[in-house]
């Protein structure tokens, strides 16, 4: 009986180191995450920032946007749609329709990490009546690294590497904070130049509508107003229903609650990339407008493409005194 008692201990024991030798083995990106359209939020916080000159020669699309902004030092928030076609390549649009324009590269690796880069392929210089590129510039680029979250229903990036805004006949001015970006380009703990991008795959890969945005969301942002002079912080908070036809109305649920103050009422307008616009009014009479992207809140049940899975709000605040970001989700 002793005898069968030590066994028992020595079988339990050469269980015991089985189990804490055993290694622990994470999910690992084969290569085929990463494909179709992601609504983009790039920002950098709201601290206090050092004016430059802008990066010379930039477009008007949400691109352009985040990439001069990138290589500026002052707080901004900015909304886009990137496509991404498995094969390393990243398209846009100089417009909200068709992404059929090559912006940049990316590499996903085994452990789900990956990097960005992105040129602004849009810039034109004020100097040239042809929209080209003038002799001597250079269109503005940003390098970002990150990781995919959601089997790629997510990505999130922070600016790597060094600031590089475009060559100018005038010249940029660079603070020597944001040159020293590239002492440290796979720095852990923070993004060299405070930038991230957050990007969601659109609810679909084009065609979308006004009927896309449809039900009741629960809305909540935050930013500051002012900041061309004395900048005050601000807060959203809010119960939206959208028709479908490109208006927030006032159900009866909302006009009967205890926090009718939380009621918002506008129109929208939603265009074929899945971004647009949206003007939201409280019964006090404020007003907001945001430019938005609807996107997957969450991958659909096979982890694949835009299909199966609740419409996300991702917006910012649009005007040109006011800065801010936040976010609606389906009640």
């Amino acid at each position: 009986m002793k005898q069968t008692k030590n066994s028992v201990l020595v079988l339990g024991a050469i269980i015991g180191l089985a189990a804490t030798a055993m290694p622990t083995y994470a999910r690992s990106c084969n290569g085929n995450e990463v494909i179709g359209n992601y609504g983009f939020v790039g920002s950098r916080p709201l601290f206090p920032g050092v004016a430059i000159t802008p990066p010379g020669t930039a477009g008007t699309a949400a691109l352009s946007t985040l990439i001069q902004n990138a290589n500026s030092s002052s707080p901004f928030f900015t909304v886009g749609v990137l496509g991404f076609d498995n094969a390393g390549n990243v398209i846009a649009s100089s417009t909200a329709g068709l992404l059929n324009t090559p912006v940049g590269t990316y590499q996903l690796n085994q452990d789900c990490s990956i990097s960005v880069k992105l040129n602004d392929a849009f810039a034109t210089s004020s100097a040239s009546s042809t929209g080209a590129t003038t002799a001597g510039q250079s269109a503005a680029s940003a390098s970002f690294e990150g990781v995919l979250l959601d089997g790629g229903n997510e990505i999130d990036l922070v600016q790597s590497g060094s600031l590089n805004p475009s060559t100018t006949q005038s010249g940029t001015v660079v603070t020597p904070t944001e040159n020293a970006a590239a002492a440290s380009p796979n720095a852990a703990e923070t993004s060299p130049t405070g930038t991230t991008v957050i990007l969601k795959r659109t609810v679909q890969f084009t065609g979308c509508t006004n009927t896309n945005l449809n039900g009741s969301f629960g809305l909540v942002g935050s930013g500051a107003s002012g900041i061309s002079g004395s900048p005050a912080l601000l807060s959203l908070l809010g119960r939206m229903v959208s028709n479908g036809s490109g208006q927030i109305v006032l159900d009866p649920v909302g006009s009967s609650s205890p926090l009718v103050g939380l009621q918002l009422s506008g129109t929208y307008a939603v265009n074929s990339d899945c971004t647009g616009t949206a003007t939201l009014s409280a019964p006090n009479n404020q007003s907001r407008t945001i430019q938005f992207v609807l996107v997957n809140s969450r991958p659909a049940a096979t982890g694949g493409l835009q299909s199966g899975a609740a419409v996300e709000i991702d917006f910012v605040l649009s005007g040109s005194d006011v800065l801010g970001s936040g976010v609606a989700k389906q009640q």
